[in-house]
């Protein structure tokens, strides 16, 4: 593990899923995409952006989709300096930015994006229709995890009842190196981050299940081999995959861009849930993503 301390930010600091800019009607017709991974992610060293473009809005989704939801997602140029990229066919544009007032823009639209800390990242769900751009209520994610944050930071070489117990302890941000942890992992801390470095290709596995009963916890870039049971408050789960079953009760998750493999129950309220392959409009997973 690495000797790096632990970060202690208020939670107003992060985990607080902020809502910029979201208004509009839920109904318009979902767009269809496939799957593509994230291709790079440079955690910790470089200040980095997800952005995920008209994403699909799930069964289950209560929040409210922007009036500039549209259904382009392939070919769509993101620039926010001094990184730029063009998402994917399925509406992934993965770019670093600079730190301060960003100006992000999405095609033809502009969005304010604040970076307060070198070596954050960012995921964003973000509503465009051609002309302008909106972010989605409570999926514009601020993940502190660069130095100036202090996180924890721990190898597959490390023993999963070490990485459990940083997670006991409220205000954890803790990342996970490239590699697979064998064992099942309760997080019972709240306020806590849980992280994997790097994102692409799901290069951090978790070989067992996942039980979050703290509150207010957030799981980014993971693969979960098992089940995912999480019955705290404000749980949120980003650009995952899980291959058992998902079962979550509570309200205000977020459930942004996952694959969802097995049985899944969601008795949740006034959640976003958006891109989630497993859940409808999507119920079937991508080709081999399940193996």
């Amino acid at each position: 593990m690495s000797t790096t301390k632990r970060g202690t930010p208020s939670l107003g600091a992060w985990t607080i899923l902020t809502a910029l800019a979201a208004s509009g009607c839920a109904g318009e017709p979902a767009p269809q995409h496939g799957a593509e991974p994230v291709e790079d992610d440079h955690l910790a060293s470089v200040t980095t952006l997800v952005a995920i473009i008209n994403p699909v809005v799930n069964m289950g989704h209560a929040t409210t989709v922007p009036f500039a939801q549209g259904s382009e997602r392939d070919g769509i140029p993101v620039d926010a300096n001094p990184g730029s990229a063009t998402t994917s066919k399925a509406g992934l544009a993965p770019l670093t930015t600079g730190v301060g007032a960003v100006e992000l823009h999405i095609g033809n639209g502009l969005l304010g994006h604040s970076v307060l800390v070198e070596g954050s990242a960012y995921d964003a769900a973000i509503a465009y229709n051609g002309g302008s751009a909106s972010y989605f209520e409570d999926a514009y994610i601020h993940y502190p995890v660069g130095k100036t944050w202090n996180p924890v930071v721990f190898e597959p070489s490390d023993a999963i009842a070490e990485v459990q117990a940083e997670l006991g302890v409220d205000s954890a941000i803790v990342v996970l190196r490239e590699g697979t942890y064998a064992g099942d992992l309760t997080i019972s801390g709240s306020n806590t981050l849980l992280i994997a470095d790097p994102l692409a290709d799901n290069a951090v596995v978790i070989d067992g299940s996942v039980t979050v009963t703290g509150e207010v916890v957030h799981l980014r870039g993971l693969t979960i081999t098992g089940d995912l049971v999480a019955n705290g408050p404000r749980f949120g789960l980003s650009l995952s995959t899980v291959k058992g079953q998902t079962l979550v009760q509570g309200d205000q998750h977020v459930f942004l861009r996952n694959v969802l493999c097995g049985p899944t129950d969601m008795a949740v309220s006034s959640s976003t849930v958006l891109d989630n392959y497993g859940l409808d409009p999507i119920p079937t997973p991508p080709m081999g993503a399940c193996d």
